[in-house]
């Protein structure tokens, strides 16, 4: 064998066992908008689950049996839901601020038909919408109820992608006091 060919040999063992950290390997690795949701999230679990000093429920149809449960600990409201013949059908777990809040709208079965997070009332961050089979309809990022970024409906197993622009706004999202 030619000289040529080892040499041949030797770049291409040498350019295979080079490690380029550069490139992202991870494809599991997280986006910014995954990693602030992420974050926000469990810090608002994390900080409404305390105990309540007290409970109030508010009945405002008797017919549909349709009331709302708000849960207090030191004049501070934690945790609200609202029931449906008994069926729990959104709840809304807040930060201790009350500035920052986790939305879920829950099907019958108990799966979450929307989730999102909501600052100052507007929605931030990634809010999924889900069939009650579980199955996500739509998901994308708000910024103060504004699209940004690729937003993704799903349509059996197609799956149609819309571009926003505008993901610099990531960078202005709010952040949470942990």
């Amino acid at each position: 064998m030619s000289k040529s060919y080892y040499c041949f040999l030797f770049l291409i063992t040498l350019f295979f066992s080079c490690d380029n950290n550069d490139i992202k390997t991870d494809s599991k690795a997280k986006t910014r908008e995954e990693k602030w949701y992420d974050d926000t999230k469990a810090t608002i679990l994390e900080q409404s689950d305390i105990k309540p000093d007290s409970v109030i429920y508010i009945v405002n149809n008797q017919e549909t049996n349709y009331k709302r449960q708000y849960t207090y600990s030191k004049g501070c409201n934690f945790i609200e839901r609202a029931f449906r013949k008994d069926k729990i059908v959104f709840e809304k777990y807040y930060n201790t601020v009350g500035d920052f809040e986790l939305r879920r709208e829950i099907c019958d079965n108990g799966t979450y038909g929307f989730e999102g997070i909501f600052y100052k009332g507007y929605p931030y961050g990634i809010s999924t919408w889900r069939n009650c089979d579980g199955k996500i309809d739509h998901q994308g990022v708000r910024f103060k109820d504004k699209r940004i970024g690729e937003w993704r409906e799903w349509k059996g197993e197609v799956i149609i992608g819309t571009y926003y622009g505008n993901k610099e706004m990531l960078d202005s999202m709010p952040q949470i006091n942990k």
